[in-house]
């Protein structure tokens, strides 16, 4: 848990796509000294967005957006440069 004002821009991103809140249809943007608990990708966002070949890895049961898949992929380029695992190209669908 952190206050929005110290996220990075890629967690940032990450909160905005998965878990803010929406109202009439807009996500609501935190403000600077709100408490902020979910900013970090689990283990299966991670492997949705990666090319794991023949292994066996745990991965989640729901598709990503063309956001969500962006926000995980920005996110693992920033906080886990050396993932051992080639992300995959972004879905060829519109972007929201």
């Amino acid at each position: 848990m952190t206050t929005w004002q110290n996220l990075s821009n890629q967690q940032k991103n990450y909160y905005m796509e998965f878990y803010a809140p929406v109202e009439n249809n807009v996500r609501k943007l935190p403000q600077d000294d709100d408490l902020v608990y979910n900013y970090t990708p689990t283990e299966g966002q991670i492997y949705a967005v990666c090319e794991t070949g023949d292994r066996l890895v745990r991965t989640i049961n729901y598709r990503l957006t063309a956001n969500q898949h962006l926000a995980v992929t920005t996110w693992i380029r920033r906080h886990l440069p050396d993932h051992p695992d080639p992300l995959l190209p972004l879905p060829q669908i519109a972007l929201i």
